[in-house]
């Protein structure tokens, strides 16, 4: 029917299916994104066992990651707006996974830094890409907040899955990992290997399936809601004059500095942190490894949570005002994570399903309600 109305030039409506098939594809294009991304937190004591490396050299890997992905964000907006968002969406996939699967092939810590780093590049691309989609097909910004929040749980959820595939995936690699016949992919570096391929056959998903815009699948052109700011053509330096002038976007900046020290902290070095916080408790490494998944999966799963309800406070609450909610939340993450990292141990890991899941509630809502603020 789409085809017939072209051929005669009759206007077609977006089609309900394919808007909410690009929605579900999007919100996976992501997980993918995070499980190259995620993956760090298990395998760097592999990488200091086996390299002599200290802390301080395996955490220039996040660094690296971060401060490309920093510089990257500077210009990214830019090529997302001239060019396919969804090429850019899956040629950045195909760079994280090959950086992924080349850190299998060496044991050289400045050279895992440096693919690390561009690794942290390609990231960079992940998600201004999928938002310059998903405003395409969704317009309509009464309906973006609820929206807009549950596609940001892809984060968590593609979280939530790093541990629970790769941990008993890595154990078997580990025993029987020369039956595989993966060579330099296999044994603990299953925990590389495994998202790089993953995310090489998803990179193909999203060429295949997914158009940019409703224009560019055949469907006619989303009808779009004024929200009493006329859009203006304007050229890469004034974009980037108005963003760097803004008190408000400034502000944002700033909140989300603080939470992702947070953040990454947590989502990088927890399962090291509840390792060493039970050695020496009695428990084998099973039983440890499987109180680490629980824990991240709680940890998601409160992002997951409080970000759902988040989206849809924003929405009916307060009239589509981001800012109080932000506010309530990062205040919230400091008794939180003083109570997680200085409490007595003993009393911590009692109960570190329910201080993970606060946790997690309290630095990812914020963190997607600031992207969403700043992009509207």
């Amino acid at each position: 029917l789409i085809g017939i109305s072209q051929l005669v030039g009759m206007p077609s409506k977006p089609a309900p299916a394919t808007k909410w098939m690009v929605y579900g594809l999007l919100y996976c294009s992501y997980m993918l994104y995070y499980f190259n991304k995620k993956n760090y937190g298990y395998f760097l004591k592999n990488v200091m066992v086996e390299t002599g490396a200290s802390r301080a050299e395996i955490g220039a890997l996040a660094s690296a990651m971060e401060l490309t992905g920093f510089v990257t964000s500077l210009f990214n907006g830019v090529l997302v707006d001239k060019y396919s968002p969804v090429h850019i969406l899956a040629g950045m996939l195909v760079i994280a996974a090959i950086t992924n699967a080349a850190l299998c092939l060496t044991d050289s810590v400045p050279l895992m830094t440096v693919l690390w780093g561009v690794n942290g590049f390609a990231q960079a691309f992940g998600w201004p890409c999928m938002a310059k989609v998903f405003m395409n097909w969704f317009p309509d910004p009464a309906e973006r907040g609820i929206l807009y929040s549950v596609l940001s749980t892809c984060q968590n959820v593609g979280t939530a899955f790093v541990p629970i595939i790769l941990l008993p995936l890595m154990n078997e690699a580990e025993t029987s990992g020369a039956e595989w016949g993966l060579g330099p992919f296999g044994g603990w570096r299953v925990a590389m290997s495994f998202p790089a391929a993953c995310g090489l056959v998803y990179a193909g998903v999203l060429l295949a399936l997914v158009p940019s815009s409703p224009e560019g699948g055949g469907h006619g052109a989303a009808k779009v809601a004024k929200v009493g700011v006329e859009a203006k053509s304007a050229n890469a330096g004034s974009v980037f004059s108005t963003v760097a002038s803004s008190p408000v976007v400034w502000t944002l900046s700033i909140c989300y500095l603080g939470i992702g020290i947070v953040r990454d902290f947590y989502s990088n070095w927890g399962p090291n942190f509840i390792e060493e916080s039970y050695a020496g408790s009695g428990l084998g490494k099973e039983e440890v490894q499987s109180i680490v998944k629980q824990a991240v999966s709680w940890q998601q799963a409160g992002g997951i949570v409080g970000t759902v309800i988040a989206g849809f406070l924003t929405d009916r609450l307060f009239d589509g005002r981001r800012a109080p909610v932000i506010s309530i939340l990062t205040i919230t993450i400091c008794p939180i994570s003083l109570f997680a990292l200085y409490a007595p141990k003993e009393i911590v890991l009692s109960v570190p399903y329910c201080t993970f899941f606060l946790l997690g509630c309290c630095f990812t809502t914020p963190h997607v309600l600031i992207g969403l603020a700043a992009r509207e």
